[in-house]
C-alpha cells in the first residue's frame, strides 16, 4: 500500500524514483552548477563526504559519481537555454523602444504627436512609407491595425512639439517621411574632418543652384575615371543620377555638404565638380591658384581649426606668388602636421617666406602672370612701377602681351604706354641680384666704410676697437689712459673699424 502511493505521488510530480538523490549527491550537483555560472561557492562545506561515503563500495560511489555528472549537465543546459530566451526576450524589448512620431502638414498648423510602442524603427518607416489614402485618413489606428501601441501625447490644442526628441515626421501634405535619427547619424558622418586621401566630389546644377558634395574614401585616379565617362554615358546605361551611378560602380561615399540641408554655407571645395547644368566635369586644378588655396585651407578646416591668420596669409600668397599647387600644398600639410615641433614650424615658415621673397616684384605673383595670358618659365612678373625703377638701373624689362608674347621695352615712353604687365627674364634678375649683394658686400666692407669716413663729404665719426687677438686680449676693453700709463702705443694695424 505505502509503495504504491509512493509510486502515484511520483508520477504526479513526473519524479521516478532513479532521480532521487541522496543530500551529498544533491550538494555536489548544486556546487556543480553554481560553479560553472561563476555564482560564488565559499560557503559550501563537504566536510561529511568522507563520513558518508565510509564504508561504500566502489560500485555505488561510481553510480553517485554518475548521477552528479548526468544531473548537473542537464540542469545546465536547461539553465542556459532559459538564459538565451530572456536574453532575446530583452533584445527585442530594448529594439522596440518608445518611438515619438509627429504626423503634421507641411506648415504644423495641425498636427498630432503619437508615441508609438511595440515596433522597431524600420518596422514603422516601413508601415508609414506603405500607406494608402484610406490609411492617411488616421495614422493611429492604421498603426494599431499593424499591431502597434500608440497613445496621443499632444495636438495643435495642448504642447508645442519643441518639447519632445522626434524620431519620425510624416508630412501629411507631401506624404515626405523624415528620419530624425538617420538625419542625425548622416550629420555625425558628415561633420568628420577631411583626411589626405579623401576625393571630394561635387554633383552641381549651378542653373538652379542646387549642389551636392560627397566624400570618397578611393583612389583618385579610379574616381577620375568614371567620373569623366558621364557625360559620354547614354541614356540606357544610367538613370541619370550622379550618385546611384557611382554605387552601382561599388564606390562608397559620405554626403558632406547638401544646398538647403547638410551643411550649407560652409566653404566649398571639391576634387571633381560634375555639372549637371552643361553636362561636363571640372577638377580644382583648373581653377586659379588663389581660388585651389582657399579651397585648400576649406578642406584642411573642415570641422576643425588648423591654422592662424599669419599662416593662411602665407599659403594664400605662396600659391599666388608661385602658382605651384604641389609646393603651396606640401607647406599647407607642413604647417598643419608641425604645430608640436616649433623650431621645425618656423624653419617651414621661413623657406616659404624666402621663395616668395625671391622674386622680383612683392605686388606681382606668377599666377596673376599665367591668367593674363603670358607662360613662358624664363620670365617673372613686374608691375609698372617696379618696371620703371629696374628700368633706371640699367636692367632689361619687357612688356607681356595677354598672347602670349613679349616686347623689350625701349625707352620711358614705352614703360608709361603699356597698361598691362610687365615682366624680368630669370637670368637678368639673377644677375642684377648678384651684383647688388656685391655692391652692398663692397659698402659694407672696412675700406671703403673707414675712406668715407676720412675723406667724404658728409660729417661722420667712426668708432675702432682692438683687435680681438691674443696680444691684445687682455687690455681690449682698457681707455686711452691706461695705454698711455702702460706704454702701450696706438698702431691702426690692432684696429677694427666696428661702426660709422
Amino acid at each position: 500500500m505505502g509503495n504504491s502511493l509512493k509510486d502515484q505521488h511520483y508520477k504526479n510530480m513526473d519524479i521516478t524514483p532513479e532521480m532521487l538523490m541522496y543530500p551529498f549527491e544533491a550538494e555536489s550537483v548544486a556546487y556543480t552548477v553554481c560553479q560553472h555560472f561563476g555564482i560564488d561557492t565559499s560557503d559550501y562545506s563537504f566536510g561529511y563526504i568522507a563520513g558518508w561515503s565510509s564504508g561504500k563500495e566502489m560500485p555505488e560511489l561510481k553510480s553517485s559519481l554518475d548521477t552528479i555528472r548526468r544531473t548537473s549537465s542537464e540542469l545546465i543546459k536547461g539553465i542556459e537555454t532559459q538564459l538565451l530566451e530572456i536574453e532575446k526576450e530583452r533584445a527585442a524589448e530594448q529594439s522596440q523602444e518608445d518611438i515619438i512620431l509627429l504626423v503634421s502638414n507641411t506648415d504644423r498648423s495641425e498636427y498630432d504627436l503619437l508615441n508609438v510602442k511595440g515596433m522597431e524603427r524600420t518596422e514603422i518607416f516601413n508601415l508609414l512609407s506603405a500607406m494608402k489614402d484610406d490609411d492617411r485618413q488616421n495614422v493611429e489606428a492604421y498603426l494599431e491595425r499593424a499591431g502597434a501601441w500608440v497613445t496621443l501625447l499632444a495636438n495643435e490644442r495642448s504642447e508645442e512639439v519643441g518639447e519632445y526628441h522626434l524620431d519620425y515626421a510624416y508630412d501629411t501634405d507631401t506624404h515626405e517621411i523624415t528620419d530624425y535619427k538617420a538625419l542625425q547619424e548622416e550629420r555625425e558622418r558628415a561633420n568628420v574632418p577631411i583626411e589626405y586621401g579623401d576625393v571630394i566630389v561635387r554633383i552641381s546644377t549651378p542653373d538652379s543652384g542646387e549642389y551636392e558634395t560627397i566624400k570618397i574614401a578611393d583612389m583618385q585616379s579610379e574616381v577620375a575615371n568614371v567620373l569623366y565617362a558621364i557625360p559620354f554615358l547614354e541614356e540606357n546605361e544610367w538613370n541619370g543620377n550622379v550618385l546611384d551611378y557611382l554605387q552601382e560602380r561599388g564606390f562608397e561615399f559620405v554626403p558632406i555638404m547638401r544646398s538647403g540641408g547638410l551643411n550649407d554655407g560652409y566653404p566649398q571645395f571639391y576634387d571633381f565638380d560634375v555639372d549637371m547644368s552643361e553636362w561636363e566635369v571640372h577638377t580644382a586644378s583648373e581653377l586659379p591658384a588663389t581660388v585651389q588655396a582657399e579651397q585648400l585651407i576649406n578642406r584642411m578646416e573642415f570641422h576643425r581649426s588648423v591654422y592662424d591668420s599669419d599662416e593662411r596669409n602665407l599659403i594664400m600668397n605662396h600659391a599666388y606668388k608661385l602658382d605651384d599647387m604641389y609646393k603651396t600644398t606640401s607647406l599647407a600639410h607642413s604647417l598643419a602636421e608641425q604645430k608640436d615641433d616649433l623650431p621645425l614650424l618656423w624653419e617651414t615658415i621661413r623657406v616659404a617666406e624666402e621663395e616668395i621673397d625671391a622674386l622680383p616684384d612683392g605686388m606681382a605673383g606668377l599666377s596673376q602672370m599665367h591668367e593674363y595670358g603670358y607662360s613662358w618659365d624664363e620670365m617673372l612678373p613686374l608691375t609698372k612701377d617696379r618696371a620703371t625703377e629696374l628700368f633706371r638701373e640699367d636692367v632689361s624689362v619687357y612688356q607681356l602681351h595677354a598672347d602670349g608674347s613679349e616686347t623689350l621695352v625701349e625707352d620711358r615712353a614705352a614703360l608709361q604706354e603699356h597698361d598691362g604687365l610687365f615682366g624680368v627674364e630669370k637670368g637678368d634678375w639673377n644677375a642684377y641680384k648678384e651684383y647688388q649683394s656685391m655692391k652692398q658686400a663692397l659698402e659694407d666692407s672696412e675700406p671703403n666704410r673707414e675712406a668715407q669716413l676720412l675723406y667724404g663729404n658728409e660729417g661722420r665719426y667712426g668708432i675702432y676697437q682692438l683687435k680681438d687677438s691674443a696680444e691684445t686680449r687682455d687690455i681690449r676693453f682698457m681707455d686711452m689712459d691706461y695705454l698711455e700709463k702702460e706704454g702701450i702705443p696706438v698702431s691702426r694695424e690692432n684696429y677694427t673699424l666696428v661702426y660709422t
